[in-house]
């Protein structure tokens, strides 16, 4: 997993820039954590201003996931590092429309930074008390089921869903997006979705003062059910965001959002798969002529849910 990551990194510090326009608005924010990506194709998108040309970014995430539901006889267990390299390509229909296509490769494994993990979440003052009761750097990501049945999902690189999108721009700070996702994931049951989904997301983008910035996002999607756990899959969900950015010195950007998504399964015998996800999604950006960079964290806010413990983020975007 580790080469992989690394020569994702090398392609995001040395791409080639390709000209024009800056993007406004916050970055582009999509889930991590597997029980996500197999249910729902929500996520945040980043608002689009218009331009000449095609529009690329490339995106690198790394998070750390500890679920530990245990007792009465089933079980939900997931501790691993996943990673995931993003990749989307955009251009403009007419002043008001545009396309995008994105696709991406997973990975998931052992991982090697539990203990960096929690060295940060002690600085943090944050409890995690999950990971007292696992190994170090170690996976395991399993569910046994009220009638016996047992779903060991087993690490490994995948490819991920294709994202479809077409996009309106209403005006200069309100755009819809209307997405699909492709079943082209091949991570199987536990990581990809299997079906189709359809999802459209409202974003609002409000400057405050000459420095700041205020987005907030609603989205509408639905997946079928599919796979091992169809009896407990909810179909239809709902994602909100809120968040701000704040130009802080030159082309430096800072930004924090909020993102929270309904619950993807309902009446498990797993308490964490039934509640909602929040995350907090906060970091650095640098907007230099035609390209942006991010260097950015995600933190599970509602830790009774199925978000993840933490996600570091690299992309860049061009024009």
């Amino acid at each position: 997993m580790t080469k992989p990551l690394l020569g994702a990194l090398l392609f995001l510090l040395y791409a080639p820039g390709l000209g024009a326009q800056q993007a406004s608005g916050l970055p582009a924010y999509a889930p991590m954590n597997p029980v996500a990506q197999a249910r729902s194709g929500l996520y945040a998108p980043a608002p689009v201003a218009p331009a000449s040309g095609w529009r690329w970014s490339a995106s690198l995430d790394y998070a750390s996931l500890i679920e530990y539901n245990i007792g009465g006889g089933v079980s939900y267990l997931l501790d691993a590092e996943v990673s995931r390299i993003g990749f989307t390509a955009g251009h403009d229909l007419s002043p008001r429309y545009f396309v995008e296509l994105g696709g991406n490769v997973g990975s998931a494994g052992s991982g090697f930074m539990d203990g960096f993990f929690n060295w940060y979440h002690r600085v943090l003052g944050l409890s995690i008390p999950e990971r007292a009761l696992r190994p170090l750097d170690a996976f395991a990501y399993q569910v046994d089921l009220p009638d016996g049945r047992q779903r060991i999902r087993e690490p490994g690189t995948h490819v991920g869903d294709m994202r479809i999108s077409l996009g309106r721009r209403h005006n200069a700070r309100v755009q819809t997006v209307l997405t699909a996702t492709l079943p082209t994931g091949t991570g199987g049951d536990g990581y990809a979705r299997g079906v189709a989904s359809i999802s459209t997301i409202t974003t609002v983008l409000s400057p405050i003062g000459t420095r700041g910035s205020f987005q907030g996002s609603a989205g509408l999607g639905y997946t079928a059910a599919h796979g091992d756990l169809r009896r407990y899959q909810r179909e239809l969900f709902g994602s909100f965001t809120s968040g701000f950015g704040l130009r802080v010195w030159g082309h430096q950007h800072l930004y924090a959002q909020l993102f929270y998504h309904t619950p993807y399964y309902g009446g498990t015998p797993w308490p964490a798969l039934d509640r909602g996800d929040l995350s907090l999604n906060y970091g650095w950006m640098l907007r230099t002529a035609g390209r942006t960079w991010r260097i950015g964290m995600t933190e599970d806010v509602y830790p009774s849910g199925p978000a993840v413990d933490a996600t570091f983020q690299f992309s860049v975007t061009w024009d």
